[in-house]
């Protein structure tokens, strides 16, 4: 039998709290609310990854493919941070403010703050990074046309040898 110990049932109850509200933007008296839009052209199927803390509370994570959005209130502030994606650049972070809600933009994300109301919507910018072959795959790749050239030569001399 598995005891699950009080703090990690809070943090259970919480990060499963925060899912279920940040899903559409609503208002309270007094509250505001955060747009996230990814845009990532080609990633239209890519999923990103997200690290929102609402109201102080514990981070959570959200999931959100390129070309869409999603939102949620807050009522003191909210940090969103976008994670890492491997292919993917993050390369601009563009938000705009309606009311009284101002905003920061970090390093991989934003910070917004609630002074009385408002909404903040966030665009993040990102492009796909093209593949280069690293060296050791520019040699293996050389490597097989050497060896082809080769075989061609010795496929060539043993067939005049035999005629």
């Amino acid at each position: 039998m598995h005891k699950i110990r009080a703090s990690s049932l809070v943090y259970l109850i919480s990060c499963i709290a925060a899912l279920v509200g940040f899903g559409e933007v609503a208002f309270g008296q007094g509250g505001c609310g955060v747009t996230i839009i990814k845009d990532a052209p080609g990633g239209s199927g890519t999923i990103f990854e997200y690290e929102v803390t609402v109201d102080g509370d514990l981070p959570f994570l959200i999931e959100l493919p390129g070309g869409e959005s999603t939102g949620g209130p807050f009522n003191s502030t909210v940090t969103v941070t976008e994670l890492p994606k491997v292919g993917w650049t993050l390369t601009d972070i563009s938000c705009e403010n309606e009311g009284a809600t101002g905003f920061e933009i970090t390093e991989n994300g934003f910070t917004a703050g609630c002074d009385g109301g408002g909404l903040v919507t966030c665009t993040f910018f990102n492009v796909g990074t093209a593949t280069i072959p690293t060296l050791s795959e520019w040699g293996m790749i050389a490597m097989a046309g050497v060896l082809g050239v080769i075989g061609l030569y010795i496929a060539i001399r043993r067939r005049r040898a035999t005629a």
